[in-house]
């Protein structure tokens, strides 16, 4: 079960994240999932602890989101005779981190940042220099038109 017990950030929102472990919901389903990579093999395996449900898939191609996306498929076919949960606190707050994201980005294409929405690594990696080079490259692309999150895997932390 400590596996399963979701961190939560200095803003005491979620990580998503548990003892090495991804946490989340699909179709309105918990799930605890991990992926991996060693010599040209890709490994995806998510678990639906309240559905008894588990998919693992494994790809001999290196490199390749195809193992989470065979997941997904694989993922959603058999959640489909299984009745969903009410949803997590991070499908209904959705709308709104796409939202941030967008501004996120907008602020990119800007040479900007909102320095408190990120951690002091995170600040440090967008020091002028940084914001100056993704400006270059996206100011000529125009504002952000829309941000819309398909998917979200974390490697080894929040």
């Amino acid at each position: 079960m400590a596996m399963e017990t979701d961190m939560k950030l200095k803003s005491g929102e979620s990580a998503h994240y548990g003892l090495g472990v991804s946490l989340g919901a699909r179709d309105g389903h918990r799930m605890v999932f991990h992926g991996g990579e060693v010599g040209s093999f890709v490994a995806s395996n998510t678990v639906f602890p309240d559905d008894k449900i588990a998919v693992a898939v494994l790809t001999n191609q290196e490199a390749s989101p195809a193992a989470g996306s065979i997941a997904r498929a694989i993922s959603s076919l058999v959640l489909a005779s299984a009745p969903a949960s009410a949803g997590s606190a991070s499908d209904k707050a959705k709308p709104e981190a796409d939202a941030q994201a967008k501004r996120v980005l907008d602020d990119f294409r800007l040479g900007r940042i909102d320095r408190t929405l990120f951690t002091a690594d995170c600040n440090f990696y967008f020091d002028q220099v940084a914001l100056d080079d993704h400006k270059a490259s996206l100011a000529p692309l125009g504002p952000v038109q829309a941000v819309t999150q398909s998917s979200s895997t974390l490697r080894g932390g929040r």
